[in-house]
């Protein structure tokens, strides 16, 4: 029978957005199993190039093993500020505008504890990176999802966001490239959502991790380089998609200098500092060659178009990302539920996919797969659910 601990039973009632859910649970499904073919988690197979990795081995080796500026490295900080101005176009000042933290998650949360207070309603495209739910319900917000459409690449019509929109609602969230769809927004919509922001006097928080992993022809915008952006809007990167650095913990916030006083001060009280010898390799990743993101790409790109072509073979239509790593299967057909069918694939198959559920009630119907595994195994993966699926009417 479970017990609950004194100190369980003493838990603060914001804590409760934090049990264990449906995240959780599908993350752990394949726990035990052998031979699964692992196509739900976000992590790039790929390595963290060699001249990284070299940056971080010296870094130890220098004495890179205390604390830094709570803000950051000052080099890092003028290596991220180079970079804004000349990819972004976006002008940021090194000493009060830019603050490193211990990833792209610190940044979110960070920014959500000083944005949001009780009662803030925050708009999101849906489906929706699913930690944006907890980081908004611990700072005393709710979400607001607007459903997005497979039949639109899941991307956010300003439409949608005008019928959501209520005088609560103190900010939007700005998933672009988008996760888990992998859309990408043309320069146009993005304006468009600026025009809205600005309308409406909203803070925009712009998570722009998957900056880098863009293809098509399309091209990501900014949405601080914008005329009258500037000064509302938090910016989040990262070094962990483009670099291959998740486990490296490196993410940056760009904002408004009195934002980014106090986010530093925050994240002090989080971490105190991003981890050092990581932050002198990303100094590194910023200055150093980057053939490898378009090696990554075109990795990226072949496995989407293989992974689309097998499954629209066995009658189930995707949606093409133009972005990310990731393919949204329709799987409507099947009769099932996204979790049911989840859960069916690593039962029957091996093969372990997360549920269109897990990212809100838009994702139902679909699942999310990530091509992160070399061509022989997404091709094993592919056969395994060929012979796994039941026959359908």
């Amino acid at each position: 029978m479970a017990t609950t601990s004194r100190v369980g039973r003493m838990l603060a009632a914001r804590s409760a957005s934090l049990a264990p859910g449906l995240r959780t649970a599908m993350m752990n499904a394949s726990r035990g199993m052998d031979d699964v073919i692992a196509l739900a988690r976000g992590d790039p197979d790929h390595d963290t190039p060699s001249h990284i990795v070299a940056a971080g081995q010296r870094a130890l080796e220098e004495g890179w093993t205390h604390y830094t500026p709570w803000m950051g490295l000052p080099d890092l900080r003028a290596e991220i500020a180079r970079k804004l101005d000349r990819e972004n176009r976006i002008t940021a000042d090194p000493d009060g505008e830019i603050a490193v933290t211990s990833g792209a998650q610190a940044a979110l949360y960070l920014t959500m504890q000083l944005v949001v207070g009780p009662g803030d309603e925050v708009l999101i495209a849906d489906p929706h990176y699913s930690a944006y739910d907890n980081a908004i319900e611990l700072a005393g917000g709710s979400l607001v999802p607007v459903p997005t459409r497979g039949e639109d690449r899941f991307e956010l019509q300003i439409e949608d966001l005008e019928r959501f929109v209520t005088p609560r609602v103190k900010a939007l969230v700005l998933v672009d490239p988008g996760n888990p769809s992998g859309s990408v927004l043309s320069a146009a919509t993005v304006e468009r959502v600026a025009e809205f922001a600005r309308g409406h006097d909203l803070v925009v928080i712009s998570d722009e991790v998957y900056e880098k992993l863009v293809y098509d022809g399309r091209v990501h915008t900014s949405i601080a380089s914008l005329p009258g952006m500037r000064d509302r809007t938090v910016s989040v990167f990262s070094v962990s998609k483009s670099y291959a650095m998740t486990g490296w913990r490196i993410g940056y916030v760009v904002a408004p200098a009195d934002f980014v006083a106090r986010a530093a001060e925050l994240h002090y009280v989080i971490n105190i500092c991003a981890p050092a010898p990581a932050q002198v390799a990303a100094i590194a990743a910023l200055k150093g060659p980057v053939d490898h993101i378009a090696e990554m790409t075109a990795s990226y790109v072949a496995r989407r178009d293989y992974m689309i072509e097998a499954f629209e073979r066995l009658g189930f239509p995707c949606v093409r990302p133009h972005g990310g790593f990731t393919v949204m299967v329709d799987i409507r057909s099947t009769g099932m539920n996204s979790v049911d069918f989840c859960l069916y694939l690593l039962r029957a198959a091996k093969v372990h996919v997360f549920p269109g559920a897990m990212y809100g009630a838009s994702g139902e119907g679909y699942v999310r797969v990530s091509v992160l595994a070399s061509q022989p195994r997404l091709e094993e993966a592919m056969r395994r659910i060929a012979s796994a699926l039941p026959p359908r009417v």
